[in-house]
């Protein structure tokens, strides 16, 4: 077993034997992708991204030794510590020299690339608010991958104009598990619009729910359903109740929700997974599996499993699933559940939310977001 001062060099060896190469020539070469076309010989080619982000992960793991066999050697010979200090500058400099290479490469790429669509975006390699914080490597990240992935997805979905699906809820609030609600949705992004007609339970049939971004007062528009029992349910289609005009955040809309109507939809849905995502790799490990052969309904789908084994902030959730239509492209089911209460317990349900017979760019016009529409059952 290696003593203390024994590992304490190990971990100073490797951090100067990687300087050492990258000093010797071993760093990121610039003419590591592009061929140099003919009558350019001599000139500077673009510099591996991919390599590049490598030995930007290399940095930060190393950085993250340092810092470790700083903490560990406070007791050290006043050489020792001088030999930390100087290999954290050699450190700083290979960064420098890094980011040189990158701002350089980055030029000569857009000097010569042809132009292309946001959603052609090469992102193989994470961006670089990714690449480290504070020296932790977050690529090695278990999330990591799932995020990417996420980024990628999102990108595609600037060709989806609107969609229409049956989606399918079911949350608990205040320890109050609700009851699985169907909902027929049309979503359509410019301008931000939705429409809901609930189908089940009973009570809630035939509600209908109108979002127009910038409209309205910014308010929803909304009916409740005759189904429902009591003297609401009777005056639902008269001129006494008829439409009710409400902040998406007032209690009343909120009643029965999670998020307001503004957070609908599966581009939401997948901003939401990053942001989530991203906040949960700052703060600690955790788990993630992935499975390419997964099914939502006759739906062929891949599936991310999330988990957080420990209870702690920031995060909100114990285990998460996340099912992505493979022939869509899009997400079209999130599942989320709690911490048991016990050791053994199943996990209760927090959230889910599942797109059904989804169909994209089904061409929604403003019709489909009008009380007016004859189709609907708004109160005239």
């Amino acid at each position: 077993m290696l003593s203390s001062d024994g590992r304490l060099s190990q971990r100073r060896a490797g951090v100067a034997l990687a300087i050492a190469l990258v000093t010797l020539g071993c760093a990121p070469r610039a003419d590591a992708v592009a061929d140099q076309t003919p009558g350019d010989a001599g000139t500077a080619k673009s510099v591996d991204a991919e390599e590049l982000a490598a030995w930007r992960e290399t940095v930060a793991r190393l950085r993250g030794e340092m810092a470790e066999v700083a903490g560990q050697s406070s007791g050290a010979s006043l050489e020792t510590q001088a030999r930390l200090r100087k290999l954290a500058d050699e450190l700083a400099a290979l960064e420098k020299r890094i980011a040189e290479r990158e701002r350089s490469a980055a030029a000569a790429v857009e000097a010569n690339k042809p132009a292309v669509r946001t959603s052609e975006r090469d992102d193989r390699v994470a961006p670089a608010h990714l690449l480290e914080t504070e020296g932790n490597p977050l690529p090695n990240h278990k999330f990591a991958p799932a995020v990417k992935r996420a980024r990628a997805a999102l990108a595609d979905m600037e060709s989806i104009k609107d969609y229409s699906a049956v989606l399918v809820k079911q949350i608990r609030l205040d320890s109050k598990l609700y009851d699985m609600e169907f909902m027929h949705a049309k979503i359509r992004h410019e301008p931000f619009s939705v429409y809901l007609r609930f189908l089940a339970p009973q009570h809630m049939r035939d509600r209908e729910v109108i979002y127009i971004e910038g409209e309205n007062n910014g308010n929803l528009l909304a009916h409740e359903s005759p189904n429902r029992k009591g003297l609401v349910g009777l005056l639902s289609q008269t001129p006494l109740v008829g439409t009710t005009s409400l902040a998406p955040n007032s209690p009343l809309a909120m009643v029965g929700n999670r998020y307001p109507i503004t957070k609908i939809g599966i581009v939401n849905l997948t901003r939401d997974l990053i942001q989530v995502g991203e906040r949960d790799m700052r703060h600690g490990d955790a788990d993630a599996k992935f499975y390419p052969n997964a099914k939502v309904d006759d739906r062929e789908c891949e599936a991310w499993v999330f988990v957080h084994p420990e209870k702690r902030e920031p995060f909100t959730f114990h285990r998460a699933e996340v099912f992505i239509d493979k022939k869509l492209n899009v997400p079209i089911r999130y599942v989320a559940y709690d911490w048991p209460e016990k050791p053994g317990e199943t996990p209760p349900l927090i959230e889910s939310y599942t797109y059904t017979r989804l169909k994209l760019n089904v061409g929604l016009t403003d019709e489909d977001f009008d009380t007016k529409n004859p189709k609907y059952k708004f109160p005239q």
